[in-house]
């Protein structure tokens, strides 16, 4: 028997021989399904007790007649379970459950929350009047006679309440739909958050990436989830699981930085693998910049201040040690990876950008050499590899070409960009923002993070004021200092 646990869920499982055991490697829709009469469809149906903080799931399987034998599991040992109920199913161990034909089987699980704010490690919170939940994954594999079937997830809420992919909100709340061909795009901002959300803003950024991103693999649902701060405990404050994304409402409510952050995340996933770590951060940081930018958001100016930096100069990428502390697989990654868009629409006479490079499937992006090979196919250029070596495999930068045609999306020019008038007020960078000495007023927007994600809370060790303003000083050195002669001119 094979067994491959994928975070992200890649869709495609390998077609294996008749007669043997297949286990998902992903869960498909139902949409991206030709044929359903040979899939094997669990449908996930969810219900919510506030007063006992109970969410009840009802499992049910549509098994088409090539498959002899199903087996699932039910809940993972990190859930309190408070009962089981099957029907044509055998119990094969303390969470496994075995189907060998006859009627369709169903399972009904039980679970208790007890906290009701998020904690390290997403298994969910529960309150009187809403909850935030995983989905249940069964890991199943099976025994087919002649064609392999797909496997389909789809899940549902039985009352008030969303479905994402991975994640399922139980509750009152106010909800942004976008439907763009054959895909959807969704922002879900519970009854209890408090701050105003502009939802559409969000999601005009979020449809940009959709039209223009190339995503690795096929996938039809994006949704983004607010919680409220009442509800972040140790939190981070933005993540990506598979096609959910997760947001505190603080950088909800700010906007520009996390959200096209973490749906980036959704678009091109992780890249397994120390040496290429850099990646999966640099190319969320860099596209996120790049969708405000063509959006209208920011200005070229604004966008080249993001996304240049100094102060990782000295890193190598490809060495995981020395970039697993601080920013660097941000700063350093997002800096190189957009002067690598310039090189590869400048080398491949302006018919192939980085864009192109991320969404190939057929490249192992997890190795350096297959994103080596990636870049060198859409640049037309084998000299480009001595270029990746220069600035990925040692300490030094490059720099970002000052013209803004070589950072366009397919669907926009650079008339799209925003204009900065000198009445306005600069839309400010996370740099800019780590600057601020004063503390802000209930009133005031809050100011956007440094490091757009797993950001934390604040803590003895994250200081503020003027003490903050002098650490930045000594960590920024001339970048931050650059800044400032820049705001004084101003």
């Amino acid at each position: 028997m094979q067994s491959r646990r994928d975070v992200l869920r890649v869709l495609g499982a390998a077609p294996v021989g008749a007669g043997m055991i297949s286990r998902q490697t992903a869960a498909r829709s139902a949409s991206s399904i030709s044929n359903l009469d040979n899939s094997i469809v669990q449908r996930s149906n969810f219900s919510y007790d506030g007063e006992s903080k109970k969410v009840t799931v009802e499992l049910s399987y549509q098994i088409p007649p090539s498959v002899t034998e199903l087996t699932i599991g039910s809940v993972p040992e990190e859930f309190e379970r408070v009962s089981v109920d099957t029907k044509n199913l055998k119990q094969e161990d303390k969470y496994t459950h075995v189907w060998s034909g006859g009627s369709p089987p169903n399972i009904t699980i039980d679970i208790l929350y007890k906290s009701d704010n998020l904690a390290d490690g997403f298994y969910g919170y529960a309150s009187k009047k809403s909850a935030l939940v995983g989905t249940i994954d069964t890991d199943p594999s099976w025994r087919y006679s002649t064609e392999s079937p797909d496997f389909v997830r789809e899940s549902e809420v039985n009352g008030e309440g969303y479905a994402g992919t991975e994640t399922v909100y139980l509750g009152p709340h106010e909800r942004y739909l976008r439907n763009i061909e054959d895909k959807q795009l969704a922002l879900i901002v519970p009854e209890e958050v408090t701050k105003p959300i502009d939802g559409t803003d969000i999601l005009d950024v979020l449809q940009l990436g959709l039209n223009n991103l190339k995503p690795r693999f096929e996938r039809e649902k994006y949704t983004a989830f607010v919680f409220s701060s009442v509800r972040q405990g140790n939190y981070t404050r933005g993540r990506a699981i598979a096609t959910d994304m997760l947001l505190s409402e603080e950088v909800a409510q700010a906007g520009k930085y996390t959200p096209p952050h973490e749906f980036a995340h959704t678009i091109y996933g992780v890249f397994d693998g120390e040496e290429m770590y850099w990646l999966k951060e640099g190319i969320a940081q860099y596209i996120g910049h790049l969708l405000n930018l063509n959006a209208g958001v920011i200005t070229f100016e604004q966008f080249i201040s993001n996304i240049r930096t100094e102060r990782y100069k000295n890193v190598n990428l490809s060495n995981y040690s020395s970039s697993e502390s601080g920013d660097a697989d941000y700063r350093k990654g997002a800096h190189v990876l957009a002067a690598l868009d310039a090189e590869i629409r400048i080398r491949s006479g302006s018919q192939n950008t980085l864009i192109d490079v991320m969404g190939v499937e057929d490249a192992d992006l997890s190795t350096y050499e297959g994103f080596e090979s990636a870049v060198t196919r859409f640049s037309g250029d084998s000299e480009i590899t001595d270029w990746l070596d220069k600035y990925i495999r040692s300490s030094q930068l490059p720099e970002i070409p000052s013209e803004p045609q070589y950072f366009t999306l397919d669907s926009s020019s650079v008339d799209d960009f925003r204009t900065p008038t000198p009445t306005s007020t600069p839309t400010q960078s996370p740099t800019e923002n780590r600057m601020q000495t004063e503390t802000p007023q209930p009133q005031q927007t809050p100011r956007e993070p440094a490091t757009i994600e797993d950001l934390g809370t604040p803590s003895p060790n994250n200081p503020s004021g003027i003490e903050a303003m002098i650490q930045e000083l000594i960590k920024d050195g001339s970048e931050v200092l650059n800044h400032v002669i820049k705001l004084i001119g101003q």
